[in-house]
């Protein structure tokens, strides 16, 4: 154990030495670490060198046990080391917050943070209801003595309640001047099945200011969001090579207020991973003013005219991601010509829905509980819809589902097995049941084909005339929104396809040929091409943005 350990400080500390002498510290935010990553190293002395190697200035951490708080102070002093917050348990905000306050004056810290609130299997209103009686009577305190307190998310507390969850509730209640927020970025993702899972960067958006603190974590891409500790440790990765789009998250971080961020690090070797999320941020620093933009072509395989059409924006134009719907009429073609650009970055459009009359598709698989009386899919998921009968009007069978799926998988694979990058979802089938995207994050673990989360990029900025028929209008609008794009990672999703007889007939007027049409002449467009060189926007791809993966061996247990 003992020699492990100096192995994997040692490549930690050539790895961190390079950094140091060829970047430089970060500008936005100084480097901080959540103490517990460092719970391999016993000894505070040995830490705290460690901390300064890796040029890290901000602590967020507990009260010292088995060292003064005197000597303690002087060895962070000796290390370049600021403690900014101290942990807070529950019950001593609720008893004896004068203590905790006085422990946080001790180490120089500006802010206290509760971590957990008490609560039984379910968060419950009435739980909420106590934490806001409790927080607020102890931010109050705690403000009068020049102290922040801060609760930090995990997950449990994004259960349903009203138009929104019980933290949009306690965050209405409690009052701004009293009580902040550590956003920790997992367990906003990661959530209780009785939880609904979060985007990080919506919650920024939503309460902007009040996110003083980010705990900045990773998770390996396709990590199913009801893991919790133990079993999702081993699903943490080095920050930016996950699933949480931690590039897109700092963008955002930098617009909405937040003032420190720590690197937690929960994972299964944190000292080797620590340095590489250091790396990253450094990196990201170097970088932040680029634009990155991700121009997806969805629904290949739906008709010879969108084939065709998406080919050719992505030889010569500027899709980096084509989606291939496996159960469509003419994903054969779709699939064959994809096998001439070993290049391509692909997406299997995961699909249970035929929406348009009359070019429509049925399962690739025996289902007869997905298909409507014709044998095909039904036009939507979603229960309830007027005028359009739904799948889960119709109890479809989860096995059936699940089997569809995976054969969806496997006709792209065995066709485009080194083209193959990630899943995506048609229609948003997986957000209709939370069936349909457990489903739907199995197969993703199973194949290591992750699924693109929000947070990995932003959706391209909505602007006027982003649907115009015509192609010169639809030119100058998409031409002026490039040139008006702020710094980031966004992604656009297109539908190119030709006007054809073969989809002249679906919509209304013509307008689903009309539009697809435009989609197409818009991505080869010469003016749209020349911004993008002119703002030295990077076209990237999913596999870019996910970093170097590795695709575990499918399952043989079927």
């Amino acid at each position: 154990m003992q020699r492990s350990l100096f192995r994997r400080l040692t490549a930690a500390f050539l790895l961190t030495n390079l950094l140091i002498r060829v970047t430089p510290a970060m500008a936005q935010w100084p480097i901080g670490i959540q103490g517990s990553s460092m719970k391999e190293m016993k000894d505070p002395r040995l830490m705290m060198a460690q901390l300064r190697q890796w040029g890290v200035t901000e602590l967020e951490g507990g009260y010292p046990r088995n060292m003064p708080v005197k000597e303690y102070r002087k060895l962070m002093k000796e290390n370049g080391l600021r403690m900014v917050g101290i942990g807070g348990d529950f019950k001593l905000l609720q008893d004896s917050v004068a203590l905790l306050a006085d422990r946080a004056k001790q180490l120089g810290a500006e802010y206290v943070v509760c971590y957990w609130i008490p609560h039984g299997q379910t968060f419950t209103l009435a739980d909420a209801d106590k934490a806001i009686a409790v927080f607020t009577q102890a931010g109050q305190y705690l403000r009068k003595k020049g102290l922040t307190l801060c609760y930090h998310n995990h997950g449990y507390e994004f259960v349903k309640h009203g138009e929104g969850t019980l933290f949009d509730y306690m965050a209405g209640k409690m009052p701004a001047d009293a009580v902040q927020f550590e956003l920790d970025l997992i367990w906003a993702k990661n959530t209780r099945q009785t939880a609904l899972p979060q985007d990080p960067i919506a919650l920024l958006t939503k309460y902007a200011g009040r996110f003083p603190l980010v705990h900045l974590k990773d998770r390996r891409p396709g990590t199913p969001s009801t893991l919790e500790n133990p079993a999702l440790r081993p699903y943490q990765v080095p920050l930016g090579q996950g699933d949480l789009g931690v590039s897109a998250f700092l963008q955002e971080a930098r617009r909405s207020g937040v003032k420190h961020l720590f690197i937690e690090d929960e994972s299964l070797k944190p000292m080797e991973q620590i340095p590489q999320s250091i790396a990253f941020l450094r990196d990201w620093e170097a970088h932040r003013d680029e634009i990155r933009l991700l121009v997806r072509a969805d629904d290949l395989g739906m008709a010879h005219s969108a084939n065709r059409a998406i080919l050719d924006v992505l030889q010569t134009g500027i899709a980096r991601s084509v989606e291939v719907m496996a159960p469509t009429p003419w994903v054969s073609e779709g699939l064959q010509e994809l096998v001439r650009r070993p290049d391509a970055d692909v997406g299997v459009h995961l699909t249970l829905t035929s929406e348009w009359q009359p070019l429509r598709w049925r399962p690739l698989t025996t289902a007869p509980s997905l298909c409507d009386s014709t044998g095909h899919f039904y036009p939507t998921t979603w229960k309830g819809t007027p005028k359009a009968p739904s799948l889960l009007d119709h109890n479809p069978d989860m096995a059936d589902i699940e089997r569809e799926l995976r054969a969806q998988i496997e006709r792209v694979r065995q066709a485009l097995p080194r083209q193959l990058s990630h899943l995506s979802v048609h229609m948003a089938f997986d957000l209709s049941h939370p069936g349909l995207r457990e489903v739907v994050e199995k197969l993703s673990v199973e194949y290591g084909l992750p699924l693109i989360a929000p947070s990995m990029a932003a959706a391209f900025p909505r602007f006027e005339g982003q649907n115009a028929t015509d192609h010169a209008e639809r030119e100058r609008a998409f031409v002026a929104a490039l040139e008006n794009l702020k710094p980031g990672t966004y992604m656009l999703v297109t539908h190119p396809a030709y006007n054809s007889d073969e989809l002249k007939p679906l919509g209304e007027g013509e307008q689903v040929a009309r539009t697809r049409d435009a989609d197409a002449a818009m991505l080869k467009s010469q003016a749209v091409q020349g911004v993008i060189r002119k703002r030295n926007i990077q076209l990237v791809t999913y596999r870019s943005l996910l970093g170097a993966q590795s695709i575990p061996q499918v399952s043989q247990q079927r």
